[in-house]
């Protein structure tokens, strides 16, 4: 390429999309470039994709995003989330089951909305049925004595 400049074979271009138009039964326009091989394999990509991202998680979220977002909201470092992360087992709090469970996420960060103090990591669910009970220990109590009192009773 030199002088930077790229040449595109337009005609080949046309003549592309005019076989893919006729093999998929869809309509192209002249300027949407379609790879053929991701096409004829989308599913096995996207397979093995899926798997690759669960694999590696740490690949797919930008890092520097990621330890903005950890100093901003919790006034943590990425280390600082790492840390925390060994100290749990790489596993939730509350239920100990880890990220695996959660389709790939990373388990969520635990904080006192009140004096804004980091608590643990959590996987979205218990963060969840935190949040919902107001972080209130009397709510979860009431929550716990009723779920004891009606699984010793039969169903009618």
């Amino acid at each position: 390429m030199p002088g930077g400049e790229l040449k595109i074979n337009t005609a080949r271009v046309i003549e592309r999309n005019a076989e893919l138009e006729l093999e998929l039964g869809i309509v192209l326009t002249e300027t949407k470039c379609i790879n053929i091989n991701y096409l004829k394999n989308k599913k096995r990509i996207s397979l093995r994709n899926k798997i690759y991202r669960q694999v590696h998680p740490e690949i797919f979220r930008n890092r520097s995003q990621q330890h903005a977002h950890l100093l901003n909201r919790y006034k943590i470092s990425l280390a600082d989330y790492n840390i925390m992360l060994t100290e749990q087992d790489g596993v939730c709090a509350i239920c100990h089951k880890g990220p695996e469970s959660q389709k790939g996420r990373n388990l969520s960060i635990d904080h006192n909305h009140l004096i804004k103090r980091v608590r643990g990591l959590l996987c979205r669910k218990c963060n969840s049925v935190l949040a919902m009970a107001d972080d209130s220990i009397e709510m979860l109590d009431a929550a716990k004595q009723y779920l004891i009192k009606t699984s010793t009773k039969g169903r009618s």
